[in-house]
């Protein structure tokens, strides 16, 4: 299922909702670059930056997935991406957005407010 809508700079952007066997190729093959091969083009299946720009820049539109989420927020992270000041943002559902709110805002809600610190210490409970 497809739908298109207009983004915040009024340009059309398609979300979808499932994705095809080349797409997740792709999320697999940007996962890989950024976890096992640590963000080093030679031991990857890219070729050249630009690759991998074209792969996040295909991949960001299946927000819905998490693994599209991780691959993205870990190609942020890439030093070659950060000095040509290029920053992708996952395009999701809105039904996803707040669940993915909601879910943050109950794991605020319901952090401890034990520290552990390794070395002798005094547990307090206040």
């Amino acid at each position: 299922m497809v739908k298109t809508k207009p983004d915040e700079d009024g340009e059309l952007y398609k979300t979808y909702y499932k994705t095809d066997l080349e797409t997740r190729s792709k999320i697999k093959n940007l996962i890989f670059y950024a976890t096992k091969c640590n963000y080093e083009l030679s031991f990857s299946n890219y070729e050249s930056i630009e690759d991998v720009i074209k792969d996040a820049n295909h991949v960001r539109f299946y927000g819905n997935e998490s693994s599209v989420r991780r691959a993205i927020r870990l190609i942020n992270l890439d030093n070659k991406i950060i000095q040509k000041k290029i920053s992708f943002k996952v395009l999701m559902s809105d039904k996803v957005k707040d669940r993915l709110n909601k879910e943050t805002e109950i794991k605020q809600k319901t952090q401890t407010g034990l520290k552990i610190i390794r070395r002798p210490h005094i547990v307090t409970f206040q």
